[in-house]
């Protein structure tokens, strides 16, 4: 499994704005993920935080 899950979190505007380097670092990685697995699987792992965050 990518370890985008844990990355997630800082795309957000405030780590954009404050820290863009973690942000650009974060989003490459991330993109790599979505680029390397079929789509059914990164999407099923980008939505799986929230849930785990609402307690579902």
């Amino acid at each position: 499994m990518c370890v985008h899950r844990r990355l997630k979190d800082y795309l957000s505007p405030e780590a954009y704005k404050n820290d863009f380097e973690r942000f650009d670092n974060c989003y490459e990685v991330i993109w790599k993920c979505a680029q390397s697995m079929p789509y059914p699987d990164f999407y099923q792992a980008w939505h799986q935080q929230e849930k785990v965050k609402d307690g579902e």
